[in-house]
């Protein structure tokens, strides 16, 4: 029997069409089975179709409370510092007191303004 999908030997053709005028091999059935589906029946599922049917989608990640809070990392000079926020988080929770060289409270003036 010819896989027509991917034959494109004509001698192919003619050996089927012999082959079945003549009742031989596959076409000596009453109802000859194509091979391609003949071996996915006697083998069953393969690797991948029991892979993929048993497998969960991986559970998405919850932050933890502490991941809402950044934490303090090494970040020392106004040069290290991208935002006013970042550089008040600094100053006000990490102890970063070289941010507020003049001691108002406001960290790095030129981020955060005068």
């Amino acid at each position: 029997m010819v896989y027509r999908q991917y034959a494109h030997d004509p001698p192919y053709f003619g050996a089927e069409d012999e082959a079945r005028t003549a009742r031989r091999g596959l076409w000596s059935q009453p109802n000859p089975v194509p091979p391609w589906e003949f071996r996915h029946k006697t083998r069953g599922p393969s690797f991948w179709d029991d892979f993929f049917a048993t497998r969960k989608p991986a559970p998405t990640p919850r932050p933890s409370p502490s991941a809402a809070v950044p934490s303090c990392g090494s970040k020392r000079t106004r040069k290290d510092m991208t935002t006013c926020k970042e550089a008040r988080f600094y100053l006000t929770r990490c102890g970063v007191k070289s941010l507020d060289r003049d001691g108002d409270g406001v960290p790095c003036e030129a981020l955060c303004g005068p």
